[in-house]
């Protein structure tokens, strides 16, 4: 397809430059990721980068420094901001001048039960709220509950679930654990400003139907595409072929390539390129 396409999920980083812990654990990807290794098979028209892992320290360097890259479908930067920071305003008055700035994201997987749902976390997303960012969350699949029950405490907030909620697609569709994700993604959907990032997960044949339920939980017009580049590997089918695999309509593809992109992050159409 020759329409806009907006990968809503890339990274990139620089071991040389930052510290990024987690890469210990991960040897295949302890390297440095740039630009111009990107997968742009998808062609897309535009990129958002998503803040890599850093130390919380270095977020505002790392916003600086993925701005100045050779990047030229770079169109939105979502920054590494800790909602229950003791200086969460400093942070966050620093990042909002930054131009290229439309969000937060606040990784919280690898907390354990009942660890964001407090007064902290809930007045720090008022805070991003406040000042007109988008909030990233990444969360494990028995976090969603946690995380629709913090939304609920800050309804203006608009809210990105990555990444499908991490849906359990080893554990077959028939599980519990699925059950558990059913509930906890339709328990984030049910707050309007909730959208979802069909990210993540390897596209194979297990994990259509996950897909299924999050596209009819939010709709397409509160979904979009993310390549997570260069952490998942795609699996039978392309991260782009999502959107002419599960759309019904002309529509809906164009919501999941680049309209719920546009609105959510406000995404600037590139000339000649996105319509006008």
């Amino acid at each position: 397809m020759n329409s806009p396409l907006v990968d809503t999920h890339v990274h990139v980083w620089d071991p040389r430059l930052m510290r990024y812990p987690w890469l210990d654990r991960v040897p295949t990807l302890d390297r440095t990721v740039l630009p111009g290794s990107i997968d742009r098979d998808a062609a897309a028209t535009a990129m958002i980068f998503v803040q890599a892992g850093c130390r919380p320290e270095q977020a505002v360097t790392e916003v600086r420094w993925v701005a100045g890259l050779d990047w030229p479908e770079l169109s939105g930067i979502v920054a590494d901001v800790r909602l229950d920071a003791a200086d969460l305003h400093e942070r966050v008055d620093e990042l909002v001048p930054e131009p290229l700035v439309v969000g937060v994201r606040h990784t919280f997987q690898e907390l354990p039960p009942n660890a964001f749902t407090t007064t902290a976390h809930s007045a720090g997303l008022n805070v991003v709220a406040a000042h007109g960012l988008v909030f990233d969350a990444t969360v494990r699949a028995d976090q969603l509950a946690e995380l629709a029950t913090l939304h609920a405490s800050a309804p203006s907030a608009v809210l990105v679930v990555d990444h499908l909620g991490n849906p359990p697609v080893h554990a077959g569709w028939q599980s519990a654990d699925a059950d558990a994700w059913r509930s906890g993604m339709r328990a984030v959907a049910h707050e309007p400003n909730a959208y979802v990032k069909v990210s993540g997960v390897s596209y194979s044949e297990k994990a259509r139907p996950f897909i299924h339920e999050a596209l009819d939980a939010f709709g397409f017009s509160r979904a979009m595409l993310g390549s997570d580049f260069p952490v998942t590997v795609t699996g039978e089918r392309r991260w782009e072929q999502v959107a002419d695999t599960f759309s019904p309509t002309a529509e809906c593809v164009e919501a999941l390539r680049w309209r719920t992109a546009n609105t959510v992050y406000g995404v600037q159409p590139r000339p000649g390129r996105n319509p006008e």
